[in-house]
């Protein structure tokens, strides 16, 4: 995988994720909502950072299953993924 880089979104927090041909990228996308009923509604944006890093590999599957069209396992199927390009 390549490097992580996590970015502040309007609306929670995303990372970017580019298919191994090069060809297409994608977003994947934490919602507030989302991180509010998995980390807290108390949480700051250092605990959400590290929820975020800490389920990486979750929300790599998530991606995944969104590819092959597939609903992700709960609560992942409520990450969004934007196809960029």
């Amino acid at each position: 995988m390549p490097p992580f880089s996590l970015e502040r979104f309007y609306d929670g927090y995303r990372f970017q994720i580019v298919s191994d041909d090069q060809q297409k990228s994608y977003w994947v996308i934490c919602s507030n909502d989302f991180l509010d009923d998995e980390v807290g509604d108390d949480r700051t944006q250092e605990s959400s950072i590290f929820w975020i890093q800490n389920h990486l590999d979750d929300l790599m599957s998530a991606w995944s299953d969104w590819l092959q069209n597939r609903s992700p396992d709960e609560p992942f199927n409520r990450v969004l993924i934007q196809e960029i390009r």
